[in-house]
């Protein structure tokens, strides 16, 4: 799938101007890395959650540092794409090595186990699918309509918006299996695990969305700069 992916990207971005056709073809070779999430699952299956948070923390802090080495000797866009998929690379080195005394060789095929799995994930692809156009129709519509630096001005915003859920989703994603154990003394059960969750989280989240008319201003001009000001007050909505 990774390799179908990369071949209909490839053949895309040859239909980019001179400018924008070499860094696709770099964004493009780099979908198998930047789209290896799936030893994640592995991990909670075999009780071994916490290699989730350790490889996503090798993969965010790789990422800091390529971009910033990047940042202070040769900021191009092609040097941070680079510096991205290199970060990438490591992650998945990193998820290989955490997973290697998790799985036994060789492992047989078994089409009736491939069959339902497709069944099973062809809804969330669906949905997936839906949530990328969605999440890209906003941004087509906002260059059509209001031009680059409304774009700009909003991409700002939205990018703060998800390092904050990335590092939400790194922190929560050893509850899995705690809500799994849940899960097998029955629904109601589930129900009330995941609702106490819930409501921690929503108590520690609050102060900071009270907050955030005076803090969001201070996170866009230390990530932006005065010229992003802009993006502080999206930001708070988007917060909420």
């Amino acid at each position: 799938l990774a390799a179908m992916a990369t071949g209909i990207c490839m053949a895309l971005s040859l239909t980019f101007d001179a400018g924008a056709a070499g860094p696709m073809l770099l964004v493009s070779l780099s979908v198998a890395f930047v789209a290896a999430r799936f030893l994640d699952p592995l991990y909670q299956v075999a009780h071994r959650p916490f290699r989730s948070t350790d490889t996503q923390l090798v993969g965010a802090g790789s990422v800091l540092a390529a971009t910033g080495l990047v940042a202070v000797l040769h900021p191009t866009l092609t040097w941070f794409l680079l510096a991205f998929v290199a970060a990438n690379v490591l992650y998945v080195g990193a998820s290989f090595i955490a997973a290697r005394d998790l799985i036994a060789a060789p492992i047989a095929i078994d089409l009736t186990i491939v069959r339902g799995t497709l069944v099973l994930a062809a809804p969330i692809g669906f949905a997936g699918l839906m949530t990328a156009v969605n999440g890209r129709a906003n941004l087509l519509f906002l260059d059509h309509f209001q031009g680059p630096d409304a774009l700009a001005i909003y991409g700002a915003a939205t990018r703060v918006l998800d390092l904050a859920v990335n590092l939400a989703v790194v922190i929560l994603w050893p509850l899995i299996p705690i809500f799994s154990r849940s899960a097998g003394a029955g629904i109601a059960n589930l129900a009330a695990e995941v609702r106490k969750a819930v409501r921690l989280l929503l108590h520690l989240i609050l102060p900071l969305l009270v907050a955030s008319p005076y803090l969001t201003p201070i996170i866009v001009r230390a990530l932006y700069g005065a010229n992003y000001a802009a993006a502080a007050p999206i930001l708070d909505v988007l917060a909420w």
